[in-house]
């Protein structure tokens, strides 16, 4: 694999160019920062920056807090991804930092690339990283991290192409037994792998509600799937019958959902209002469908509690922690193998509840109606991201890697 794609990325260079500027045009870039993919420097030069890349906002927000910790330490910071939206998120949460578009992995793109900013580090979040990229930091013995990877059935089928990339990394954290024997496996030295909590438990942030907080009791179903309507509703209706006033907002993994989950609330009875056709979250909103995109933090913020989609169905479950950095009580159905530790650290610190099946959810919507109930289970998702012993040391000993790697501005 790699020397097919070495020798495509050197012989016909023009058509990843070409391919690049047309991803340009379309995620509607500023025109004026299109050279960037080509690794040409657009800002100001850093001082020997601790560098991180990611494609786009999901595998740069679960690092933020370690560029920050960087930048707290006097270190400049680099920030790369690959999408418009992503730009645009690292300048509004992480004014801190540089944001520079990641070049193309062509040998001259990449080559221009580190001539102009000249990194201490390379720290790639999640696995997004180029062959050419890795290859060429390796001859300037620019050292390498790899941050959070996911597993990846690609490794699987080509462990001899990655064991070779592999080679050479110095920070390897992985959030699990079977992680960090697949690295071992792939030659990466056991000093050099680093055991971590999940990253993307700190990727939250703090969010302003979309309305103004009711005072009546709100839940919220986020990242829904079909799979998971008909119980979510039917546990709103055994809510109901605790507290009458209580109100639901579904936010649908599939914004196309809105429509259905609409008809399918008020074939319940519930007066239903659909956010993408202008409905507004007030008293006479029973079931709030929030069927847009980018905005579930802002909804969580107005929760009293939360079920977590995509656990009544084969979908596997969605991620837990933006509702636990919320500080909001969190219900899920059965079915959550994607997010399998996460729940169970969760459910043990007393923030997560698992429902067996509809009648338990059911059961557990009722139980929430207590303030009391969901003071205790808030404080617990609070303090499961606040008071993490592991993440600190973590965080210290990807201090140590930075520290041997220092910028100038370090060593005076």
């Amino acid at each position: 694999m790699l020397a097919v794609w070495t020798a495509l990325t050197r012989l016909a260079p023009w058509a990843f160019h070409a391919l690049a500027r047309t991803a340009h045009r379309r995620q509607g870039a500023d025109p004026d920062r299109l050279p960037e993919r080509f690794g040409h420097r657009r800002a100001p030069a850093l001082d020997r920056p601790v560098w991180f890349h990611g494609a786009s906002i999901g595998e740069i927000a679960q690092i933020r807090r370690l560029a920050e910790h960087a930048r707290a330490g006097g270190r400049d910071v680099l920030i790369t991804t690959g999408t418009a939206t992503s730009a645009a998120w690292v300048a509004q949460h992480m004014d801190f930092a540089t944001h520079a578009f990641a070049p193309v992995d062509t040998p001259r793109s990449v080559e221009r690339f580190l001539d102009a900013w000249q990194p201490a580090v390379a720290c790639f979040a999640e696995g997004d990283m180029g062959p050419n990229m890795v290859a060429a930091c390796k001859a300037r013995c620019v050292p390498l991290a790899l941050l959070n990877p996911r597993p990846s059935r690609t490794r699987a089928r080509f462990p001899g192409s990655f064991r070779t990339m592999m080679n050479g990394f110095a920070f390897v954290s992985v959030k699990d037994a079977v992680l960090r024997d697949e690295f071992l496996a792939l030659g990466v030295p056991r000093q050099a792998i680093v055991d971590a909590p999940d990253l993307k438990r700190y990727a939250a942030l703090p969010a302003a509600p979309i309305f103004a907080k009711p005072d009546s009791l709100v839940g919220v179903a986020a990242s829904t799937h079909k799979a998971d309507e008909a119980p979510v509703l039917d546990a709103f209706a055994g809510l109901r019958t605790a507290d009458p006033d209580a109100q639901l907002i579904i936010v649908p993994r599939h914004p196309d959902r809105g429509p259905a989950l609409r008809n399918a609330a008020r074939a319940a009875g519930f007066a239903a209002a659909l956010r993408s056709a202008g409905g507004t979250f007030d008293g006479a909103t029973d079931v709030y469908i929030a069927d847009t995109t980018g905005e579930l933090s802002g909804f969580l913020a107005m929760a009293d509690f939360v079920f977590m989609g995509g656990s009544f169905g084969d979908a596997g479950g969605h991620n837990p922690f933006e509702a636990a950095a919320a500080g909001r009580p969190i219900l899920t159905g059965p079915h959550v193998a994607n997010f399998e530790g996460a729940f169970a650290e969760l459910t043990a610190a007393g923030a997560a509840m698992s429902c067996a099946d509809a009648k338990a959810l059911r059961a557990a919507f009722i139980d929430l109606s207590d303030p009391e109930r969901r003071a205790h289970m808030s404080a617990a998702a609070a303090n499961f991201l606040q008071n993490d012993p592991a993440f600190a040391d973590f965080l210290a000993r990807f201090q140590a890697f930075i520290d041997q790697n220092p910028g100038t501005q370090a060593t005076i």
